[in-house]
């Protein structure tokens, strides 16, 4: 058993008045706060039951279940995006817990509702803009630097993928819809067919992908992990579709996916995560665009963001074509053959 499944039997051993019930095909633990003890070692204990929002469900009843939570935003979804990412941190609810109140106090400190980088970094005639208006640099950059070492504060630890769009564009319609979430089998007849739809014109589901892959590759075995994206009105419904399909069509024969667990989008003035992998996204988007363009306040943002990972995982036409050849060659075919679908003249498929 792992250390935090072990944690979690010391500390239900603890709970004099504690007693189990199994509900929902779940077993819960109800009685005491169990999780008052200072040892320290079940911030990865998932409280359920309360009305917080998710992933923090305050209450009195604990699943004594590993769970990890990513919050995560995405960046460069507009037609003319040159890179398409989707960036966030995975982390137990402890240490999110702990940075959401530390944050909290930057964000009161300095009199602000919440941080978005668009803002923040944002510039009209060479002056700061919304919120950040007349604001010295000297006090900029001490805010700046206060979010920043919260962050590297925790153990939060960076994952997502970029994509590169161009290289995605240049692949035929089959290869977008397949890195995009479709997927292939076999019909009665041994035939094969496209058994979801994936969406070939949104590199965004691909490195959406990429971040559910090293989400649950950081992930032990037989914990789950949770997802909370920013709010995304345009994607929001298919990236809900991929999930759920990951884990109804993937999961059966790739067991690494059984560790999906529950996905929500929410604002980020609501999960002060989100906010975290904002500025996180915002800094790797301008890294990938500008490179040594980048303005002294940004350099300064990825030298802080770089030193728990000085990397993005990203996907060009190199790494297209390592991830392709991988399926059989009947596979391949079928896939590289697939056609966009015939519109008629009323603009329909």
């Amino acid at each position: 058993m792992n250390q935090y499944l072990d944690a979690a039997r010391r500390h239900l051993d603890q709970a004099a008045s504690a007693y189990l019930e199994e509900r929902d095909g779940r077993q819960h633990y109800f009685g005491n706060n169990i999780l008052d003890s200072e040892s320290g070692d079940c911030d990865n204990i998932k409280l359920e039951g309360g009305s917080g929002p998710f992933p923090y469900h305050r209450g009195l009843h604990l699943i004594a279940k590993l769970h990890l939570h990513v919050f995560a935003d995405e960046s460069g979804i507009h037609d003319t995006a040159t890179w398409c990412l989707v960036t966030g941190f995975i982390g137990a609810p402890g240490h999110w817990e702990a940075l959401e109140r530390e944050w909290q106090k930057v964000l009161d400190e300095y009199e602000v509702g919440d941080f978005h980088s668009t803002e923040f970094f944002g510039r009209k005639s060479g002056d700061r803009i919304g919120r950040y208006q007349g604001w010295p640099d000297e006090k900029a950059s001490g805010y700046l630097d206060a979010l920043l070492s919260n962050i590297q504060g925790h153990e939060l630890y960076p994952i997502g993928g970029a994509v590169n769009v161009a290289d995605f564009n240049n692949l035929t319609y089959g290869e977008r819809r397949l890195l995009t979430g479709g997927n292939i089998g076999e019909n009665g007849y041994g035939k094969l067919k496209w058994l979801s739809n994936g969406a070939p014109s949104k590199p965004y589901f691909a490195a959406f992908q990429m971040l559910l892959l090293e989400a649950v590759q950081n992930t032990e075995d037989g914990a789950k992990v949770n997802f909370v994206f920013d709010q995304q009105n345009v994607l929001e419904g298919g990236g809900v579709v991929t999930f759920k399909e990951m884990q109804t069509m993937i999961a059966p024969v790739d067991p690494l996916y059984e560790k999906l667990g529950l996905i929500s989008y929410g604002s980020r003035k609501d999960h002060i995560g989100l906010q975290a992998a904002d500025l996180h996204t915002y800094g790797w988007h301008s890294h990938l665009t500008r490179g040594t363009k980048m303005t002294p306040e940004l350099a300064h943002v990825m030298q802080q963001l770089t030193k728990r990972r000085n990397y993005m995982k990203t996907l060009g036409a190199e790494g297209l074509e390592q991830i392709l050849p991988i399926m059989p060659p009947k596979d391949r075919d079928f896939v590289r053959s697939t056609r966009p679908p015939v519109k008629n003249k009323k603009g329909k498929s």
